[in-house]
């Protein structure tokens, strides 16, 4: 299981006009998924204050790793946009080419704890990638704010 205090060193921000991204590197692609959920995470809301309270299950399916990541995401940030959750942990029990299963546990929003970044409206499409490295996997991602 990821925590959030631990990803913070493996999500680096990237300055962009419009929108809001990040860069995650990893050794493994479980790994890689891991920090870019809590990369999303940290955009939408200040971590510090969200206890793992709740376990959610999320599981996608998806043409290849990349749509794969962007699909994860997208069900991520359902999760605080319908279900007003914020996430503090995950872990990705699978995933493969086409396929995604992970656990994140959170809590509903609670505005009288919880700061919150402002609206992330999607995960855009423009510049995703997710691609091996000699030291394991990188992605970058741009969110549309």
């Amino acid at each position: 299981m990821l925590h959030a205090a631990d990803a913070a060193a493996s999500v680096r921000e990237l300055a962009h006009t419009a929108d809001v991204g990040f860069e995650v590197e990893a050794p493994t692609v479980p790994a890689l998924f891991e920090r870019a959920a809590l990369g999303l995470a940290a955009t939408v809301a200040e971590l510090d204050g969200v206890a793992a309270r709740e376990r959610r299950t999320v599981a996608v399916h998806a043409d290849d790793r990349s749509a794969l990541l962007h699909d994860f995401l997208h069900a991520l940030l359902l999760l605080a946009q319908i279900d007003c959750f914020l996430i503090s942990a995950v872990e990705v029990e699978q995933v493969d080419e086409r396929s995604v299963r992970a656990v994140v546990l959170g809590e509903p929003v609670d505005p009288g704890r919880h700061h919150l970044h402002g609206e992330v409206k999607a995960v855009t499409w423009h510049g995703l990638t997710v691609a091996p490295t000699d030291a394991g996997w990188r992605a970058r991602v741009l969110l549309d704010v």
